[in-house]
């Protein structure tokens, strides 16, 4: 009799520690399980972000190599008269304009707000994606440290020209043959001046009588040829890194 009440004793308490053990194993599974859902959503929350930084970052860069393109067909005309064959088809305000307009920038700044508050808060390693992490890394690193060394600079060229054009020519183009938007976006338009040969001629003459303005042009000219191909290649890993983000997101909805 002792000894059966023993034995259900012991069954009844060794029931008792698995039960517990259960629980405390369930428990911390559901708890783990939890924290990996907690982590997901901290990941898709993140690539989210990422998404609308890299879709923003395409927008920005089309507009650049526009822009800079424009630059470059302005930098021709300019040049071309400067080493003396010039078009005859070019009016002196054609000229006087593509020397000006030849000095503009528009500095790219990307959205790396995201990328930054990942790095700077330690979780990188939430992207799970290694492929997107070496992506992001790139695209935020060492070709957006190119691009700031090309045509991020602010050239020679533009203060050398600026100096010799009178201010009074300067506002007529701002206001006539440049438009910028809400949004920072700028344009850059063919536009007539209103001005005499006898108001342009003396400037153009003083212009081409400094010869550092030829070779500040030429140098800026050769960064924008480079600046333009770090942008283009920029925004292709800018797609690169969007579409694997969009992928990521489709498999952890």
């Amino acid at each position: 009799m002792e000894q059966n009440k023993i034995r259900t004793y012991l069954l009844y308490a060794i029931g008792e520690i698995a039960l517990v053990m259960i629980g405390i194993l369930l428990a911390l599974q559901i708890n783990n399980w939890n924290e990996a859902r907690k982590e997901t959503d901290r990941e898709v929350s993140y690539l989210i972000r990422l998404n609308e930084n890299l879709a923003d970052d395409g927008i920005k860069m089309d507009g650049r190599i526009n822009f800079f393109g424009q630059i470059q067909d302005y930098g021709t005309v300019a040049m071309a008269y400067l080493e003396g064959s010039s078009s005859a088809e070019k009016t002196e305000w054609d000229i006087l304009l593509a020397l000006f307009q030849s000095s503009q920038i528009w500095p790219l700044i990307l959205s790396n707000s995201t990328y930054d508050e990942l790095k700077s808060a330690g979780e990188l390693s939430l992207i799970r994606n290694e492929d997107l992490r070496a992506k992001l890394a790139n695209y935020y690193g060492e070709n957006n440290t190119q691009y700031e060394n090309t045509v991020g600079i602010l050239p020679e060229y533009r203060q050398a020209i600026r100096g010799k054009i009178p201010l009074y020519i300067q506002d007529i183009i701002w206001e006539r043959c440049h438009q910028i938007s809400e949004l920072d976006w700028q344009v850059l338009l063919n536009c007539e001046s209103g001005l005499s040969e006898a108001e342009i001629t003396p400037v153009l003459e003083k212009i081409v009588q400094e010869e550092k303005i030829l070779e500040y042009l030429r140098f800026w000219m050769s960064n924008l040829t480079v600046g333009i191909d770090i942008i283009q290649n920029q925004k292709i890993l800018g797609e690169e890194a969007f579409h694997l983000v969009n992928r990521e997101l489709e498999e952890l909805n």
